[in-house]
């Protein structure tokens, strides 16, 4: 690290360090009330990224830090934050949810995190650590509007060195990325934003079967997260498109109508298939269940959603299932690069066009990458979106 730079880096961990001594409170806007035990990790890191984000802090050092504080948390007892939670009159599913549950204070478990961070950067201005892991060779660009709709339900997840910030060793150089289309309130988006790559990463078969551990962590955030929905009567659910991006290969999992595009040497390779309720397989899985798929302005479960497969929607179990579609991509080194977005690009962009319109972009910047996200978004919404719209594009550098 070049001297400039690390005294930058000192004087920005005296400021944060001092800012957050001074602060009695959160510095940052909380999404939840109440967390659980398995909850913390994926809370914390939430928390702890959107506070470094805002203060510009370099991502590699802020995943450390983040890491650092977490494994300090990680051995503290929380007990005394423990209070029990029950549901409250009028709460739909009350029975579901038997007495309760033991949650912590999220308010109080975040002023322990940022006390936590503070005393971290003292230790760190007088040191900066060198950072050991490997950065992918890729460059992000993440564009998201609202467009005409009430409010923004879309959410992202951006994670392009989840090894440095689960501090996983002896792995190939990984990085995570997603879409989710919040419905029915923002709830549900929110949440798997903030856990589902914990519950991933986590899984015991990662190392060796992403897979799996995707399907898996799939599993798990939709549990946890409709446990928590009938606690306080929640109805939103979100679509989810995952990526997991190695050396050689690309993991994707999704649930809904999100997808993502994959373009090597200008050409579209994507498997994906939307999981719509009109499908034939769903349509049947469906009414095996014992629902229904009614036309109404487009075809609906129980003339309710327009996709067949999101997590949450408890209110639609088993009809609606958070079982992934997964697919695996061999890559060879001819990858351009790929776009991750919700049905507000897809519903008015064919994925077989995608590369044509990218090119087109491209030559028209000079090769400038920057604005690609923010050109399709521009591009659905002149189109006729009115959804909200949310755009990843992940350009992959290889030396040739």
């Amino acid at each position: 690290m070049e001297k400039d730079t690390e005294a930058i880096l000192r004087r920005t961990l005296s400021d944060i360090g001092s800012e957050l001594k001074q602060n009695e409170g959160s510095p940052i806007v909380l999404n939840t009330v109440y967390l659980t035990d398995a909850e913390v990790e994926g809370e914390c890191i939430d928390w702890l990224l959107q506070y470094l984000r805002q203060k510009k802090f370099p991502t590699s050092l802020s995943y450390a830090l983040a890491r650092e504080v977490v494994d300090e948390i990680s051995k503290e007892d929380i007990s005394a934050y423990h209070e029990e939670w029950t549901p409250i009159d009028g709460e739909e599913d009350r029975e579901s949810s038997e007495n309760g549950c033991i949650v912590i204070k999220a308010e109080k478990l975040a002023v322990m995190a940022f006390q936590k961070l503070a005393q971290v950067c003292d230790r760190w201005k007088e040191q900066v650590p060198t950072c050991q892991h490997e950065k992918p060779n890729i460059d992000i660009f993440m564009c998201a509007i609202k467009n005409s709709r009430r409010k923004m339900e879309d959410r992202h997840a951006i994670q392009p060195e989840i090894n440095r910030l689960f501090n996983l060793k002896g792995q190939p150089v990984q990085s995570f990325f997603a879409v989710f289309d919040g419905h029915n309130g923002t709830e549900a988006a929110n949440y798997v934003a903030t856990h589902l790559h914990c519950n991933v990463v986590r899984h015991p078969a990662f190392k060796d079967d992403v897979t799996t551990a995707l399907r898996e962590g799939f599993r798990a955030t939709d549990d946890a997260f409709c446990a928590r929905a009938r606690m306080c009567g929640d109805k939103s659910g979100t679509t989810a498109v995952v990526t997991v991006l190695q050396p050689t290969k690309l993991h994707v999992a999704w649930c809904g109508d999100s997808q993502v595009a994959l373009v090597r040497r200008e050409q579209v390779v994507s498997c994906m298939k939307q999981h719509k309720p009109d499908d034939p397989m769903e349509r049947d899985r469906i009414e095996k269940e014992g629902g229904a798929v009614v036309w109404l302005g487009t075809w609906r479960v129980n003339g309710m959603l327009a996709v067949s497969r999101a997590i949450g929607d408890v209110g639609q179990k088993p009809y609606v299932t958070a079982e992934p579609g997964l697919q695996t991509i061999e890559l060879d080194g001819t990858e351009d690069y790929m776009v991750l977005a919700c049905d507000g690009l897809w519903d008015v962009l064919e994925v077989e066009d995608l590369a044509k319109l990218v090119r087109e972009y491209l030559i028209e910047t000079n090769g400038d990458k920057h604005c690609i996200a923010e050109r399709l978004v521009k591009y659905a919404r002149n189109q006729g979106s009115s959804d909200n719209i949310t755009v990843v594009v992940v350009f992959f550098n290889h030396p040739s």
